[in-house]
């Protein structure tokens, strides 16, 4: 594991006090013809804070007072009680890099640059505007959770335990394996359905 402060590692969340925050990560590159005229050739980059958290997150940033210290809009977080007057509540953003690189689809290099100028910005105490919020990693569903491989197996053990959402809510934070997303899912789909029929 490399012991570089700035060097890109997985779940970089960057927290700003102001709605809005742009840092620029990198300026465009253009092509210059022997006309002089130019055409781009690779976009500008840059962390746009209003864009938020991704929906998959499972945790609001809050302050010592329990408030959340993001801002609309917050991709995904519509619906937690800590958000209910999100828009008229505005305090700061957010941004989520692995999530942004996946929407803009940087490369591993630009990835790389995006966090090394973050990380610059948020571990200086003298840029205050910007701070790093790394969670706590979840608890899994049970204990034995991260010692099975078989997403079937997976999927079915959640379906017993009743624990299909704490499955669905921990893998989507830590692995992020499809195999194993999309059999929860489909598990919870059926059981939604189930429980409809039922109820009528």
């Amino acid at each position: 594991m490399s012991t570089d402060p700035y060097a890109y590692r997985p779940g970089l969340i960057f927290l700003s006090k102001y709605a809005g925050y742009v840092i620029s990560l990198w300026p465009e590159r253009y092509h210059i013809y022997p006309d002089g005229s130019r055409e781009m050739i690779a976009q500008p980059g840059a962390a746009d804070f209003e864009f938020g958290l991704e929906t998959s997150q499972e945790f609001v940033p809050e302050d010592e007072d329990g408030r959340p210290v993001t801002t609309s809009p917050v991709m995904g977080m519509e619906d937690y009680s800590s958000m209910s007057n999100m828009r008229a509540d505005i305090r700061g953003g957010a941004f989520d890099l692995d999530s942004m690189a996946d929407y803009y689809q940087w490369t591993e290099e630009q990835r790389d640059t995006a966090a090394r100028k973050l990380l610059r910005v948020a571990l200086d105490p003298r840029q205050p505007q910007v701070t790093l919020f790394e969670p706590k990693a979840p608890e899994p569903p049970w204990p034995t959770y991260d010692k099975l491989q078989n997403y079937l197996e997976i999927a079915k053990l959640a379906d017993d335990l009743g624990l299909l959402v704490e499955a669905i809510a921990y893998e989507r934070y830590t692995k992020r394996r499809e195999g194993v997303l999309s059999a929860l899912e489909a598990r919870r789909r059926d059981r939604e359905a189930e429980e409809a029929l039922t109820a009528q």
